[in-house]
């Protein structure tokens, strides 16, 4: 199948999935306790799986960092390779991908008070949530493992990033409690 000129998904490799998969549980456990940066790990991790199942000459950190010009090439392309196997996902790839970038856009806003920054910024990050995972269950019905079971498991590396998010989150609202 072409996607966009001569890069190609091999839909039928099974052994290398174009677009990574994580179970929506690790994906929101991950994505709270890095205060969402789990999200650009996951946006590299599918353009590093792009990559190498097409080998398309995209770089993935660069695609990962960039993401609010990237999110809508991604998500376009999960839905050709979900169309190319005759399979359909109710999602809109375009409108998913621009409520992302807005939404990332508006948490960029700064907040006056301590207080009222956290709330904003767990507002944005439950909507970014939302949008995500909604997101990420196309991409694992995209690779054939609706349930992610290919990824649901925490890791040792997992434990460790949920554990510095936990002293980030602390010392997050600890102003907000006179200790």
């Amino acid at each position: 199948m072409s996607i966009e000129g001569s890069e190609t998904v091999n839909v039928e490799a099974e052994d290398k999935p174009a677009f990574f998969v994580v179970s929506l549980q690790k994906l929101l456990v991950m994505g709270f306790f890095t205060m969402g940066f789990y999200f650009t790990y996951c946006l590299y991790a599918n353009w590093r799986n792009y990559k190498t199942a097409t080998g398309a000459e995209v770089i993935p950190l660069l695609r990962a960092l960039f993401a609010i010009f990237f999110l809508h090439s991604l998500f376009r392309k999960v839905d050709e390779k979900i169309i190319a196997t005759g399979r359909h996902f109710a999602w809109s790839p375009n409108v998913y991908a621009t409520l992302l970038v807005i939404v990332a856009l508006i948490s960029l806003i700064p907040q006056a008070h301590v207080v009222t920054a956290l709330i904003f910024s767990l507002l944005c990050l439950i909507a970014i949530f939302y949008l995500w995972a909604r997101s990420q269950q196309a991409i694992n019905f995209c690779e054939g493992d609706p349930k992610a079971e290919a990824n649901s498991a925490f890791t040792l590396a997992n434990g460790c990033w949920i554990a510095v998010g936990a002293l980030f989150w602390l010392s997050a609202f600890l102003p907000l409690f006179d200790i």
